[in-house]
């Protein structure tokens, strides 16, 4: 009987054995879940708290809903300053965090002395100040100034794309829609805008042209100040009618005295 060799550079392979495998099902599993969304566009929102309510609303229609998928676009890093950082702030700061964590040593520690529970809690919250003002003023004097304020930093998107499979796609579309148009949205508000508003015919990529495409027919841009000032269409500036009546009696009346 002859009994199999394991090549050695089998053996050497990471992903041989039954852990080996299950870390390389793990890394493709892992590897699948972050590929680029897929599906057509059904609704377009400027929060997310509105594409949600779009997807609580289809799954209350009977919708299903493990067909769409919710899109941040445009992701932004916000970093809202929220005041000015100062040493008695730090050290009044440290000191607070250090003495609740402290009390709570405290508590702990007065749980096996019970005939004495004023000493291990008054210890707890000298000890816990002590280290939070040192433990607050050490990273705030090598910063040395160069960062004296305090600050919350989240990430958001520009806009909220509504995703759906292609088979299912218009029936979305069309139920968001009229759910749009029953509700009256408060001043504001945008419901829906966007890729999926119109129209569901192409495969969502994520630019921002999809969002808002201008129509064939409109100028790219233009104003108008009036019957009497300059007035720009599709980025050319053209004179009102007064100003060229008046360059054109000009003109003639250059032409009239150079005949005399």
């Amino acid at each position: 009987m002859t009994r199999g060799v394991v090549a050695p550079s089998a053996m050497a392979n990471p992903n041989y054995g039954p852990q080996g495998g299950r870390d390389a099902v793990a890394a493709q599993q892992a590897a699948a879940e972050r590929q680029r969304p897929s599906g057509w566009p059904v609704g377009s929102f400027h929060t997310y708290a509105e594409a949600q309510q779009a997807v609580d609303m289809l799954s209350d229609r009977g919708f299903p809903v493990e067909q769409l998928t919710i899109v941040g676009v445009d992701l932004l890093q916000v970093e809202n300053v929220t005041g000015r950082l100062t040493w008695p702030k730090v050290l009044g700061g440290g000191a607070l965090s250090g003495g609740i964590f402290g009390l709570f040593v405290g508590l702990l520690l007065s749980l096996f002395s019970p005939g004495f529970i004023l000493g291990p809690l008054v210890v707890g919250v000298v000890i816990g100040v002590i280290f939070g003002l040192i433990f607050s003023a050490i990273p705030y004097g090598m910063s040395q100034g160069k960062r004296d304020f305090t600050s919350a930093t989240t990430i958001v998107a520009g806009r909220y794309d509504v995703l759906c499979a292609p088979a299912n796609a218009e029936e979305a579309r069309d139920l968001i829609a009229n759910s749009q148009r029953t509700q009256t949205p408060p001043v504001g508000d945008t419901p829906l805008a966007g890729p999926g508003a119109e129209q569901v015919d192409r495969e969502w990529t994520g630019r921002d042209d999809e969002a808002a495409t201008p129509s064939p027919e409109e100028p790219a841009r233009g104003f108008s100040f009036g019957a009497t000032g300059p007035v720009e269409q599709g980025g050319k500036d053209t004179e009102s009618p007064k100003a060229e009546s008046g360059k054109a009696s000009d003109r003639d009346d250059g032409n009239s005295g150079g005949e005399r």
